[in-house]
């Protein structure tokens, strides 16, 4: 289930990590601290940051596997809303396999900014 959260205004650049495998999800923050992944690897892990932009934000609810679908439907509802994307896109594991052994009570935040 998703649920749009409406726009918000960045104001500055802030840390994003960008991690290749969702079992690291809940590892990101605290391994980009050391420059570690889950198992000890470096270069997995590289720490960035975005400009300020305007961004769609949803909150997708459940296992992974349905990510692909909550992406289809947000862009679908942004393009119903006259929203422009721009390229980038990101997500955030708010809650998942770290949190809880349930698929349903996973969350994914999708972030997509906006063009102009």
């Amino acid at each position: 289930m998703m649920r749009p959260v409406g726009r918000q205004d960045g104001n500055g650049g802030s840390p994003v990590d960008e991690h290749d495998s969702p079992r690291l999800a809940g590892v990101a923050e605290a391994a980009a601290t050391l420059g570690l992944t889950a198992d000890g690897v470096r270069a997995r892990i590289r720490r960035g940051t975005l400009p300020a932009v305007k961004v769609a934000r949803t909150i997708y609810s459940g296992p992974y596997e349905g990510l692909p679908g909550a992406w289809d439907e947000f862009s679908t509802w942004m393009k119903k809303s006259g929203l422009s994307q721009a390229e980038d896109l990101w997500e955030l594991y708010s809650v998942g396999p770290q949190s809880s052994a349930n698929p349903a009570d996973w969350r994914t935040e999708l972030n997509k900014p906006l063009k102009g």
